[in-house]
This record gives structure tokens, C-alpha cells and sequence, in this order.
């Protein structure tokens, strides 16, 4: 898209000759799509392989995957903001809160909280279980974790919500030229319905802890520094928001075709992959590593 955002954005580029009419923008829900895209596609190239492990599991169900192609979606959702949307306008003023993370923990207050359950699907609190938190606080560290894909954690406190209220119940999602946060909620459920059905439905917990969450958070981030490079997610490509997904699930194939970045699959031959028959090291970690090779 060229010139100043006339709806939600999600990356920018300022205009070289300093004109706002030579500017360029990702339309936010792009964006989501890029991500959430290379994240399945790291799923479907071998990646899902150590959070099934963490689950005790052989393998992710499809809703499974979906539902955490989903979560990798709402990343980036604090960009729908004012504060965020308003930055690249002149006219906007004084921005009250900055960056796009804990910003998104303000859905959790009580003037958002009953927007925010709207956006999410039936049975959200039974997707997750660990024998000692109730499912609604597993999806918030969840929620958290897709959110804080910037190498920190988010500075929120699910025991303690009401210490942030005041901050985060400042932040506005609405007013301001485009910014609706019930249209962005009402676009955003459409395209999950659509493209993670499987989501929707019931059943099929799983089992996570710490682990599980570090490990879905460095995949979001890897997912989220590949879609975020313009030179293969251009701006202009895709005239809607499924020609646009399918674009970037081509172009994240593409990405690891390319850069080597598939994990192997299991029970490889060593011999035949390296030439050699491996030495005592190597056979100790290979057994170590629950037969990558054999």
C-alpha cells in the first residue's frame, strides 16, 4: 500500500524524499497472516517435532497446530492501539503509551475484557492443562507469550491484574480516523474462522508447562523475523487477505528451502548422510537425542 495508512497497519516505511504520499504500509492484518503462516510452516517442516515432545505426545493433533497458528496470530494485536496507529501522523500529538506488548495486556482490563472474549473461540479455557492451573490462566501465558516475541517477557502479573489496571485501563483501541477495536475484532474472528476452523473445536487438551511455552515463543519469534524481512514479504503482494496468506505460506517455503532452516526428520541413516560411520561422541548424543539418526 503506497502513501499515509487509511486503515490498521502493521509495518511502515517512511518516504525517502520525505513526501507522506511516497510512503509505503503492510495492512495489520497482513502481517498477522505472514506470521502466522511461517509459523505453520515451521510446524509442517519438522519444528512441531520438540512441542510435541515437551507434551508427551507423538504428535500435534490438526487443532492443535491450529490453535496455536491462531495464538501466533493475535501477536502483534496491541499494534491496533491508538498510541500505535497515530505515531506515523503528524497530526496525532502526544503519544501516552509506546510499543505494541504489554500494551496488548490492557484487553485484560475491565473496560476490554468482554471485547477481548469475544475475539477468542468457544472453549479457549479448555485448550491447555497441567494438573495445577486452570486452563483460563494457561491461555493468558499463553497469550503472553505469543505477545512477548521481542527476547523479554511481558511485564504483567496474572495474579496481581488490578496493580496494572489503572495504567493499561488508559489505553484506547478506538476514536481515532479508523481505529474501531469492534470492527478490528469482527474482521479479525472472520479471517480465524475461515483459516484455523479446527480451532473452533472442542477437545483435545494439551499438556504444557514452562517448556513448552519457552519453546513456543523462540518458534514465534523465529516465524515473526522471517515474515518481518520485506525483501521476500513485500508490501504490495496479495489484493486481499487470502490471496495474501497464501503468498506467505509460498514464501515461508521458500524461505526455509533456501536457508537450510528445515529440521531434519527422524530416523535418518548418519552414514548416509555424512559418508562415515559416527565415533563414540557422536553415537552418544545420537542416543541421546531419541534416535534423530539410526
Amino acid at each position: 500500500m503506497h502513501g499515509m495508512p487509511t486503515d490498521y497497519w502493521g509495518k511502515f516505511k517512511d518516504s525517502k524524499s520525505g513526501n507522506p504520499k511516497d510512503s509505503s504500509w503492510l495492512p495489520l492484518f497482513f502481517h498477522l497472516l505472514d506470521v502466522a503462516s511461517t509459523f505453520r510452516e515451521l510446524l509442517d517442516n519438522g519444528y512441531d517435532k520438540a512441542l510435541a515432545a515437551l507434551c508427551m505426545v507423538e504428535e500435534l493433533t490438526e487443532a492443535q497446530k491450529q490453535r496455536l497458528c491462531l495464538l501466533a496470530f493475535l501477536h502483534d494485536i496491541g499494534k491496533g492501539i491508538n498510541d500505535f496507529q497515530g505515531q506515523v501522523f503528524a497530526d496525532y500529538g502526544m503519544r501516552q503509551h509506546s510499543g505494541h506488548t504489554r500494551v496488548a495486556c490492557s484487553l485484560f482490563t475491565e473496560g476490554y475484557v468482554r471485547k477481548f472474549l469475544t475475539l477468542l473461540p468457544e472453549g479457549f479455557e479448555e485448550w491447555f492443562e497441567n494438573g495445577d492451573d486452570d486452563g483460563e490462566e494457561l491461555f493468558t501465558r499463553m497469550f503472553l507469550a505469543a505477545v512477548g516475541h521481542h527476547g523479554a517477557p511481558v511485564d504483567y502479573d496474572i495474579q496481581d491484574s488490578h496493580a496494572a489496571e489503572k495504567e493499561l485501563g488508559a489505553v484506547r483501541w478506538s476514536g481515532w480516523k479508523y481505529t474501531d477495536v469492534d470492527r478490528l475484532f469482527a474482521d479479525m474472528m472472520a479471517i480465524m474462522r475461515s483459516t484455523w476452523p479446527k480451532a473452533f473445536e472442542q477437545g483435545s487438551p494439551l499438556r504444557i508447562g514452562s517448556a513448552f511455552m519457552y519453546e513456543f515463543n523462540g518458534l514465534l519469534t523465529l516465524a515473526d523475523w522471517m515474515a518481518s524481512d520485506d525483501r521476500y514479504f513485500r508490501f504490495d503482494a496479495g489484493s486481499d487477505w487470502k490471496e495474501r496468506q497464501e503468498f506467505a505460506r509460498a514464501t515461508a517455503g521458500a524461505m526455509l528451502d533456501n536457508s537450510g532452516r528445515k529440521a531434519s526428520p527422524r530416523n535418518l541413516d548418519f552414514p548416509a548422510v555424512f559418508g562415515f560411520q559416527p565415533n563414540a561422541m557422536q553415537s552418544a548424543l545420537i542416543a541421546a537425542s531419541g534416535s534423530l539418526y539410526h
